[in-house]
């Protein structure tokens, strides 16, 4: 029975032990898959060399165990802090996805200056500018104020202390990791000079509320000082109190004042009339009202209008007095005297004030002066009325015409092509003798003394000349027909018009009313001025026809019914021919002697004369004639290109007419 309790006893340690090394067993295999499944390892690499095995770590976050340089991480993320004396800690944070070898640097911890130089500054001074200490590390500003702490990288370095009542301070730094340097600058006053004087040299002046000593006697006067800020006071009997402050630094140590002293003031208040004027106090302008002024002075005051006589004044102001200046301006006026040539209308100012010649008084000052009359250059000038004086104004109006021609600008007939020529005519006799050949009864011998010269043009107005007057489309240069004596009256009165000349017809609608005999605007020829061109001018006597006295025809003498006409006018000149058959351009033939062209043919003209049985008297010289007052037709000269009769080409060939005709156009004249 003992023997079967032992064995059964040593059966129940077998089988402890058996469960103890399996337990163990088990333990162990667990703990092993647990490292190699939830523990990792990583060696840590810490910087610099110096303190790469002499660091410390600190868990923050996770499961860590440190052995050297070796990490183990329970878990998959933690987070660690790095430190080592005189660096600055770093916190490293290890992830699933962080390599095994993990670097870190550690940044050397920064130095530290901490410096005071309050106690340095004057403590006798009250200045905006006492804690205006500038700092600077290696010439780069870095703090204002009369402390500093600053952190900096270790190394060496340049400190500069700047402050405006002391000189510059600088000191080399060599600084280490971490290090804590306490600085107490020593800095050393300015030594500066005030130099002070005035306008005044019996001023009294004053520093810091002191008042120097014998500076009445001797100006400028200089002080020795320390920097720092000054005030000043300068005064003076009878002158305003200036009071100033003055910063004596390092960088202006030496500084100098001269004060103007403004005497005490008083007031003036100027009230002038009429307003307007210029108002001058001790030559300054200024503006009415009151104004400031030196007091137990001489003040000038002035006051001027033109127009008026001036005021002027010399016053003088007790201090804090106002004087009032009332001012009342008298008119000043001057006699002007007009006179034109020829009368002309008078303006003034842009006022009509009647016909010259004129005299008006007009007030002192300077006036617009404008003369005008139809037909002549308008003058605008300005006069300067002298007062109580006779003022004279004596102008000479010249013509527009005149004006445009003396001021070379192109005449507006010159730009329609129109060419004209001037002639002086004398004395002849209008119409036919009683023996010549062909005479008809209304060829009146009628003595003429043409004395003003005339100027006629050279061709007939063509077509395209006519149609800017008439605004139709005829753009050709033959002759302009089929006008009335109206339409070629009032065509020179629009050409006269366009040049500045007095219009020769008088209208009323399309009723001639009279005629201007003075005016040199552009007309009609008269029939005297044609006819004397035509058979007097430049010849040794009068001549029968333009060409002269000959019956015959010359070849390209002029536009008529030549033999071309034949079949379709009973009468044409069988011997002649022209090259047209109907009208021609203007100056298509020969110029006469005159150079004149068409005077004989192309078409009959219009011209200035009234159509009348009723002659003048034929016993004495009519001059310059213009031709009856009465008719109800007018005049036309010349042959046509319808004209087959040899008789009717005679210069004295005349022929009424009221209408206008195909065979009818116009030449222009105008008197010099």
């Amino acid at each position: 029975m003992e023997l079967d309790s032992r064995i059964k006893q040593a059966q129940r340690k077998g089988a402890f032990s058996y469960i103890v090394v399996g337990v163990s067993t088990t333990a162990l295999l667990l703990s092993f898959f647990v490292w190699l499944f939830f523990v990792k390892g990583f060696t840590l690499i810490v910087l610099p060399e110096e303190v790469a095995n002499d660091y410390n770590t600190q868990s923050v976050s996770g499961n860590t165990w440190r052995r050297d340089n070796s990490l183990y991480v329970f878990g998959s993320n933690a987070t660690l802090r790095i430190s080592a004396p005189t660096f600055e800690p770093v916190t490293l944070v290890i992830t699933d996805e962080s390599p095994p070898n993990i670097e870190i640097t550690l940044p050397p911890s920064p130095a530290q200056i901490v410096a005071d130089m309050s106690a340095g500054v004057l403590k006798n001074k009250t200045s905006h500018l006492e804690n205006e200490a500038s700092w600077y590390i290696d010439n780069q500003l870095v703090h204002v104020g009369n402390t500093i702490e600053h952190q900096l990288p270790h190394g060496d370095y340049t400190l500069r202390v700047e402050h405006p009542f002391y000189l510059p301070w600088e000191q080399n730094l060599s600084l280490s990791r971490a290090e804590n340097l306490v600085i107490a600058p020593e800095l050393v006053p300015v030594s500066g000079e005030l130099t002070v004087s005035s306008s005044v040299k019996s001023a009294i002046i004053s520093i810091d509320q002191q008042k120097v000593p014998n500076a009445t006697k001797a100006q400028p006067f200089k002080q020795r000082v320390k920097g720092g800020q000054y005030t000043l006071q300068v005064s003076a009997d009878g002158y305003q109190l200036i009071n100033d402050v003055i910063d004596v630094t390092w960088q202006r140590p030496l500084q100098s004042r001269h004060y103007l002293l403004v005497p005490l003031q008083g007031s003036v208040t100027v009230n002038a009339t009429p307003n307007g004027g210029t108002l001058l106090i001790d030559q300054l302008e200024k503006t009415q009202g009151i104004h400031p002024v030196d007091a137990n002075e001489s003040i000038n005051i002035v006051y001027s209008k033109p127009g008026f006589y001036d005021y002027a004044d010399t016053i003088s102001v007790a201090p804090g007095e106002n004087r009032n200046v009332d001012i009342n301006l008298k008119p000043a006026n001057g006699l002007l005297a007009i006179k034109t040539k020829p009368i002309a209308q008078v303006f003034i100012d842009n006022k009509s004030v009647g016909l010259s010649p004129i005299s008006l008084p007009l007030s002192a000052i300077t006036h617009s002066i404008r003369i005008e009359k139809p037909g002549y250059r308008t003058i605008t000038q300005s006069v300067n009325i002298k007062p109580e004086q006779l003022n004279n104004l004596d102008i000479t109006l010249p013509t527009e015409f005149d004006a445009r021609r003396t001021e070379g600008k192109p005449l507006f007939i010159q730009q329609l092509g129109i060419n004209m020529q001037m002639f002086i005519g004398d004395q002849f006799t209008m119409g036919s003798a009683p023996n010549q050949p062909g005479r008809r009864r209304n060829e009146h011998p009628i003595k003429v003394n043409l004395a003003r010269p005339f100027w006629v043009s050279r061709h007939e107005i063509s077509e395209k000349q006519f149609a800017v007057f008439s605004k139709q489309t005829q753009n050709s240069n033959k002759p302009m027909t089929n006008v009335t004596w109206i339409d070629a009256a009032k065509y020179a009165n629009w050409l006269s018009e366009k040049e500045g000349l007095p219009s020769f017809y008088q209208f009323r609608g399309n009723q001639l009313m009279t005629v201007n005999k003075d005016a040199r605007g552009y007309r009609l020829p008269t029939e005297a001025e044609w006819e004397w061109l035509a058979k007097k001018a430049s010849r040794a006597a009068e001549t029968t026809y333009v060409w002269g006295n000959a019956d015959r025809i010359p070849t390209k003498a002029g536009n008529f019914a030549d033999k071309r006409m034949q079949g379709t006018q009973p009468i044409y000149l069988a011997d002649y021919e022209d090259q047209h058959k109907g009208l021609a351009d203007v100056g298509s033939y020969k110029a006469d002697r005159l150079g004149l062209f068409d005077m004989a043919g192309n078409v009959s003209e219009w011209v200035h004369d009234k159509y009348t049985n009723t002659l003048p008297d034929l016993a004495v010289s009519h001059t310059d004639y213009l031709g009856s007052n009465t008719g109800d037709l007018h005049v036309t000269k010349g042959g046509n290109y319808k004209t087959g009769r040899l008789r009717d080409l005679r210069a004295a060939y005349r022929e009424p007419a009221g209408n206008g005709s195909p065979t009818i156009g116009f030449r222009i004249a105008r008197y010099e």
